[in-house]
């Protein structure tokens, strides 16, 4: 019996509209790849995410062996979280030097929704496009939220970008911060541009409708 139906590239892709089995077909294709061998990762970008229900472990932002599974480890990116945490980098270096209103301000010009974004897409980015992130893996499987929210964190580097080169009174650091972006963005665009590296999956309902819109 043949591994799977298709040759898995290192990094896939399991998209589509929420409750179409995304999780479902995302964990089937890890466990297939751990039970044959591979070392392998799987990442769910789903705030609502149910993989710690599905894979019967409890999960968090780092990679955590799945004990029944070997060979088989998973994470869950938790915007909240990697919000506190990036909210942390930003500020803490800030603390004990500048006066405490001036710190008070810093953080509240990062407690909004779009600091939320920028700091799920951190953690995304870390693990597509950083190859050091994940290099103890042979396989990178990304287990993604509903189709909006995930075509919303894609176009995020873009808009970085936007901002940064349009932002008339400046950004601090921002030629280090374009770099950073542009990096980023660079990263990016190579894993997706090399279809030998990565596979992208459309999941949707069997009905004749639904299939044809994720149909090439």
């Amino acid at each position: 019996m043949p591994l799977l139906s298709f040759v898995p590239t290192r990094i896939l892709f399991f998209t589509g509209k929420g409750g179409v089995g995304k999780t479902s077909l995302a964990c089937a294709t890890a466990i297939r790849l751990a039970d044959s061998g591979k070392r392998v990762l799987l990442v769910s970008t789903d705030p609502a995410s149910n993989l710690d229900e599905v894979l019967e472990v409890t999960l968090d932002a780092s990679a955590k062996a799945v004990p029944r599974v070997p060979g088989l480890s998973a994470l869950n990116i938790d915007p909240e979280d990697a919000a506190r945490a990036y909210r942390d980098r930003v500020v803490g270096p800030y603390r004990g030097v500048l006066p405490a209103a001036a710190v008070a301000s810093i953080e509240e010009q990062l407690s909004g929704a779009c600091t939320v974004e920028i700091a799920a897409f951190d953690e995304f980015s870390k693990l597509l496009g950083d190859a050091d992130a994940t290099r103890a893996f042979d396989h990178v499987i990304f287990d993604t939220a509903p189709t909006g929210h995930t075509l919303r964190l894609l176009e995020l580097p873009a808009a970085w970008s936007t901002f940064i080169d349009t932002n008339v009174g400046g950004t601090p650091n921002s030629t280090a911060t374009r770099a950073s972006v542009n990096s980023t963005i660079s990263n990016i665009a190579m894993s997706f541009g090399d279809n030998n590296c990565h596979s992208p999956f459309g999941c949707s309902s069997p009905r004749s409708a639904a299939v044809s819109s994720v149909s090439p």
